[in-house]
Formats: C-alpha cells, structure tokens, sequence
C-alpha cells in the first residue's frame, strides 16, 4: 500500500480534498495532531488499527467510533 503523503500528487489531492470537506489540510491536521472533522486533539486511540485509521483518515478515536459504528 502506498503512503499518500510520500507520494506528491496524492498528498496534494488529499490535502485539497479534506481542506475543501473541512476546512483543514490533512497534512495541517496530522501535523498538529488534530481530526478533521471536529478538529479535537487525535493523540490517544484504543489501539494500533485505530491509530493507523488516523494516519488514512485524520479521523480521532471518537470520530472513528462514530463513523464506524463502534462503542
């Protein structure tokens, strides 16, 4: 699997994307540790999967668990 932000015009694309979906770059969001989406602090997660998850996403744990239907 390729890593987005390695690849220039992925990064950009995602960027651009979540930039124009919420107002915040995904590589801002990352870069400070904060989700996309209600833009609240993406540090701790329940486990390994769910911090990769955000590596993709920039979704935190709360905002995984509620798109994902998780408790």
């Amino acid at each position: 699997m390729k890593d987005w932000m390695k690849d220039k015009k992925n990064g950009e694309f995602k960027d651009n994307l979540t930039k124009d979906l919420f107002g915040v770059s995904f590589s801002e969001a990352l870069a400070s540790a904060t989700c996309v989406y209600c833009r609240g602090k993406a540090k701790v997660f329940k486990d390994e999967v769910s911090e990769k998850e955000y590596k993709i996403s920039g979704l935190c744990q709360r905002c995984q668990d509620e798109t994902f239907g998780e408790k």
